[in-house]
C-alpha cells in the first residue's frame, strides 16, 4: 500500500507544483531561477574520485534550481560519499543559500482545499520549510524517499490534513519529531534559562477553516536561553542542531517565531543558517542577536527574547522506523 501511495503522491505532485518562479519580492530581488554559481566546500576526507559529469554540474548548481530528477540523484550520491549525517545536512544547506524568501508555502493541496497551496516546493522557502527540506534530504535516498520524509516531518504520524499539520513550532513540531530531535536547552545552560508557560488554543487557531472546534486548550510549559546569553551555549552546539527564536510582546506570552539550522565551521564558528526574507543566508548566532539589539523597534512590536537547540539525534532513522515499522516514513492520506 506504501508503495502505490507514493507512486500516486509523486504523479499528483508533477502536475500540481509550477517549475519556476518568476515572481520578484516587494525588494526587488531577482527571481530564484537566475543562474548563481556555488562554490561548494565538500567535507575533509570527501572521495573525489570518479565524481560523475552531472554530479559535478549539480554540485556546482544551487538547490532551488534543481528539479526532481536531479533531487533524486543528488541527495543518493550524497549518501554514498558523505556517510556523516550533519556534514550532508551543512553541505545541502549551504548549497540553499540565496534562495528566495516567502512565507506561508505550503498545504495540502490537491489532497485537502482548506489552504490550496501545494506540499512542495523547492524554488522558494520560509523558515520551517527550508529546515524541513534540509533534514529531510539529509536523511533520504532518493527523491521518493525524500518526498515521504518531507511529510512525515510536517505532519503529526505523517497523517496529512490541515488538523494534523504542525502549526505551532513549540507545541507541535518539536513534541511530534522527538524521533528527529532533543531539546538540550536546559542541559547546556543550566540555571541561565528563563521558565515559561504558554497556552495553545488551536480551537481558535482552526475557526476561520470551520474545523477543530473541539480541540482543548493545552497549556505548556518550557524553557529558553535569553538572548544576551547564547554565547555561553556556543561550544556546546554541533551542525545540524535544529535552532528556535522565542519572540513575545511586552506582557504578553512568548512563542517561537523563527527556526533554523547550525553550521560549526572548521575553525570553530558557531553559524546560524535559516531562511528570512529577503533570502536563505547564513551568519554568526551571537551576530543574529546583536542585528536584533541595534536594530530600531517598532511600537507595539515584539521582542526578541531568545533561543531553545535541539540536538539532531544520531539514531534517527532508527527511531523512525521503531514508529513507523521497517518501510520508514510512512504516510497517511485521509484515513488509508
Amino acid at each position: 500500500m506504501a508503495k502505490y501511495l507514493i507512486i500516486f503522491l509523486f504523479s499528483a505532485l508533477i502536475v500540481a507544483f509550477p517549475q519556476k518562479n518568476k515572481n520578484k519580492n516587494k525588494k526587488g530581488n531577482k527571481d530564484a531561477t537566475q543562474e548563481v554559481k556555488i562554490d561548494l566546500k565538500m567535507p575533509a576526507g570527501f572521495d573525489t574520485s570518479n565524481i560523475p559529469k552531472d554530479i559535478k554540474k549539480l554540485m556546482a548548481k544551487p538547490l532551488y534550481r534543481f528539479n526532481e530528477e536531479d533531487v533524486d540523484r543528488y541527495i543518493g550520491f550524497l549518501q554514498e560519499r558523505v556517510p556523516d549525517v550533519r556534514k550532508r545536512i551543512q553541505i545541502l544547506a549551504k548549497q540553499t543559500m540565496g534562495q528566495h524568501y516567502d512565507i506561508y508555502l505550503l498545504g495540502e493541496y490537491p489532497f485537502e482545499i482548506k489552504d490550496k497551496q501545494p506540499l512542495f516546493n523547492l524554488k522558494q522557502s520560509d523558515c520551517v520549510v527550508f529546515s524541513e527540506h534540509i533534514y529531510a534530504m539529509a536523511l533520504s535516498h532518493d527523491w521518493k524517499e525524500f518526498f515521504a520524509m518531507l511529510q512525515r516531518i510536517r505532519y503529526k504520524n505523517g497523517e496529512i490534513g490541515m488538523l494534523t499539520r504542525n502549526h505551532y513550532t513549540e507545541a507541535d513540531w518539536v513534541k511530534n519529531n522527538e524521533w528527529l530531535i532533543t531539546e538540550i536547552t536546559n542541559e547546556i545552560a543550566g540555571t541561565d534559562v528563563v521558565k515559561v508557560s504558554s497556552v495553545i488554543d488551536r480551537a481558535k487557531f482552526f475557526k476561520k477553516h470551520g474545523i477543530g472546534q473541539d480541540i482543548p486548550k493545552d497549556t505548556i510549559n518550557w524553557t529558553y536561553i535569553p538572548g544576551d546569553s547564547v554565547y555561553k551555549v556556543l561550544p556546546y552546539l554541533k551542525t545540524g542542531d535544529f535552532v528556535n527564536i522565542v519572540r513575545g510582546y511586552t506582557g504578553g506570552e512568548p512563542w517561537v517565531g523563527h527556526v533554523g539550522l547550525i553550521s560549526v565551521e572548521e575553525d570553530g564558528t558557531v553559524n546560524f543558517m535559516h531562511s528570512a526574507d529577503p533570502e536563505v543566508k547564513i551568519q554568526t548566532v551571537v551576530s543574529y542577536w546583536d542585528e536584533w539589539k541595534a536594530k530600531k523597534k517598532k511600537k507595539n512590536g515584539w521582542n526578541f527574547l531568545g533561543y531553545r537547540f535541539y540536538r539532531l539525534n544520531e539514531n534517527a532513522m532508527e527511531n523512525l522506523k521503531k514508529i513507523d515499522g521497517p518501510r520508514a516514513p510512512k504516510l497517511t492520506i485521509y484515513g488509508n
